[in-house]
Parts: C-alpha cells; structure tokens; sequence
C-alpha cells in the first residue's frame, strides 16, 4: 500500500505551474497618443493594429511567440537571448522599412522593447514571474527606438552579438533591491 499522502503529493505535483527559462519581450508601440489624436479612434486603431500584425509577423519568423497585445504593446516569448534579439532588432528595422514603403504618414510609428531572461511560470497560454515583472521595467526605461536589456541577458548572447551592445546606466528599478545594469542592444 502507498504511503500515506502519496496520492496528494502526486495531485499536488501535476497541479503546479511548470516554470521553464525563457526570454521575455515587451514591445511597445511609440507615437499611439498622437496618432489617436491626429486620425481619430477607428482610423488609429486600425493602424496600430497592422503595426501590432506586423511585428507579430517578425516575432514568429524569428520562433517566438506573442503571448498577448494590450492597447499598443505586446508581451512576447522566445525559447533564447539569440532568437529574441534577433527579433528586436527586426522589428525595429521593419518599422522604418514599413513607413518608407508607404504613403507619406503624418506621425511614424516606432517602438520601444524591453527583454530579460529567467525562469517564468508559463500557465493557461499566459506567463508570470520575476523575469516578466523585469522586461517590463526594461520597456519603461526605453526611449522610442531602443531596445534595453539586463546584465544576466547580455551574458547569454554569444560574442558577436554582445559586441552589439553597451552599457548605458546602473539605476534603480522600482520593485528590485538592487540597482540593474541597464544594455542597449545597438541594431
């Protein structure tokens, strides 16, 4: 016979949320205010959200995954550092590329991405954890047309790719003990 509490152990175990290492993205899309004020709700919705389908488009070329879009950002996951700032750098250029291609636009729509590793809780189709909570910190400290990242994320990428990048601050992140080295991955 099982040991006693062996049954709800093993229910315990299938129930916990499986954490894997992933590479988080937050992208967010610069220059939405104005464009709302400028062409009226419909006519800027709309093109957000073929800016949004665009950049989904980069994210899957490069084997990520959009976890979900909310207004004008889009939280997104890749298995590596590799793959991810490949994406990020594609992005960036395909918003230049993409306003260049079309029609004179009174406001150009660029975008700010944030991205750190670490374990995550990935769990109903969505993702949780310090390491989200950090991309995210990463986002906001964006200016339109960067893409910032941490220390531990620098470390993973091979030499030629951390060769494209810099450090740019030692700050305080609201949320963390200690102050994060700020990268910007030059693209």
């Amino acid at each position: 016979t099982p040991e006693p509490g062996t049954k709800a152990r093993r229910q315990q175990q299938r129930m916990a949320p499986k954490t894997t290492n992933l590479t988080i993205m937050f992208a967010d899309i610069s220059g939405s205010t104005s464009l709302y004020e400028l062409l009226g709700d419909a006519a800027a919705r709309h093109r957000i959200a073929v800016c949004l389908e665009q950049l989904t488009g980069v994210v899957i070329a490069h084997r990520g995954r959009v976890v979900k879009t909310n207004g004008d950002d889009m939280l997104c996951v890749f298995d590596d550092t590799i793959s991810a700032t490949l994406a990020a750098c594609a992005m960036q250029e395909s918003l230049i590329q993409g306003s260049e291609a079309t029609e004179p636009v009174l406001v150009a729509l660029s975008v700010r991405i944030g991205m750190h590793v670490g374990p995550a809780i990935q769990e109903k189709g969505d993702v949780f954890g310090d390491v989200v909570n950090l991309a995210s910190r990463m986002v906001g400290q964006a200016k339109t047309g960067q893409i910032i990242t941490t220390r531990l994320f620098v470390e993973q990428l091979p030499p030629m790719l951390q060769s494209a990048t810099r450090l740019i601050d030692h700050t305080e992140v609201r949320g963390k003990r200690d102050a994060i080295d700020l990268f910007e991955v030059l693209w």
